[in-house]
């Protein structure tokens, strides 16, 4: 089943519109963007160059959390016709990487990972059909001019949700990866999801110990992980404010800047790993990592010094991008020598 049409005539009565949940759902937008995120996250892993099925999935997956910062944007100041008509675009892509994800064959894909795609996706899908269901209820209340079923209107927990959708277990059936996977037990595949990861927390980025460069090359991993993690964050605390025309430029401006901040620090994943594709090999460790890991934290640094001139006109937002900037600038500098360390 796919989202429901409702057509929507211009009346007086799309003064009445009114979503009591609009809050609520504009959580759950960002919540099924975040989905994209990680599953970009998890794919940087891979020799994504080398397989274009896996291109695909990145791709599709990075049109889909902009696109659902835009329907979260429109969610936030009640632009429901706005929010219907990106949602339906959202809900096509989710569908065909629903496909394409279920039925991939890629040598270049554990069965752990194709795990995690199926039920990033699945999830996702789950959250768009609660959004398209909130929106037509609103459709029909403005239509009807009816004060009535708003009573009606079931209030929505989006802790709960999340819980709900994290005990969801997918089975056998559900993938063809090999079976042997650690996180099965009887043919059950064990719960990937990422619904629950706190972007909100500012990570303490800290000093490496040198040592094994494999170690250090998997520590740098992570952080370079959690970097993507903050600037994608920043962009979903200023979509908050995306459509409030005082804000609106300097808003977009530092959308795009945390996606190149978050873009930035992917590349470091990719240069820094492709652990899951290939046996370890010492000579990855060399000066050309070294070099490529510094130049794209000079780059995602430029972009951060120029984030940090954009000043807006909201104190609790401001607050936030300031915390979050300075612990990126600590990211910046631990990256730095570590990938120094490497080539020594």
């Amino acid at each position: 089943a796919g989202l429901q049409t409702v057509t929507f005539r211009a009346s007086s009565s799309m003064s009445a519109f009114r979503v009591t949940n609009k809050d609520a759902l504009f959580e759950l937008a960002l919540l099924a963007g975040n989905l994209s995120h990680e599953c970009r996250n998890w794919l940087a892993a891979y020799a994504t160059n080398d397989y274009p099925e896996l291109q695909a999935i990145d791709q599709i997956n990075g049109q889909i959390e902009g696109q659902l910062r835009g329907v979260a944007g429109q969610l936030r100041f009640g632009l429901v016709e706005n929010a219907k008509r990106q949602l339906t675009q959202v809900y096509k892509k989710n569908a065909f990487l629903g496909r394409l994800v279920s039925n991939i064959e890629s040598e270049a894909i554990r069965g752990s990972s194709k795990d995690f795609l199926v039920q990033s996706n699945r999830e996702q899908k789950e959250l768009l059909m609660m959004i398209d269901d909130a929106l037509n209820r609103a459709f029909i209340s403005a239509l009807s001019a009816s004060d009535s079923s708003e009573a009606d209107e079931k209030k929505l927990d989006v802790a709960g949700i999340v819980r709900k959708l994290e005990s969801i277990k997918l089975s056998k059936e559900d993938s063809k990866a090999a079976y042997g996977e650690p996180h099965r037990k009887n043919n059950i595949v064990g719960s990937l999801s990422t619904l629950s990861i706190d972007y909100t927390q500012v990570p303490n980025f800290t000093a490496f110990k040198v040592g094994d460069n494999k170690v250090l090359a998997s520590e740098m991993w992570g952080m370079a992980r959690a970097a993507s993690n903050q600037a994608h964050h920043i962009q979903n605390l200023a979509t908050r404010f995306l459509i409030s025309q005082p804000h609106q430029p300097c808003i977009n401006e530092v959308i795009n800047l945390a996606g190149q901040i978050e873009n930035q620090c992917r590349a470091s994943l990719r240069s820094l790993g492709n652990f899951g594709t290939r046996p370890y090999n010492p000579k990855q460790l060399n000066n050309q990592m070294s070099k490529e890991v510094q130049n794209q934290v000079k780059a995602a640094k430029n972009k951060m010094d120029n984030l940090l001139t954009k000043k807006t006109k909201d104190k609790v937002l401001q607050t936030e991008l300031t915390s979050r900037a300075n612990a990126l600038q600590t990211y910046f500098d631990v990256m730095a020598a570590a990938a120094q360390a490497l080539a020594a």
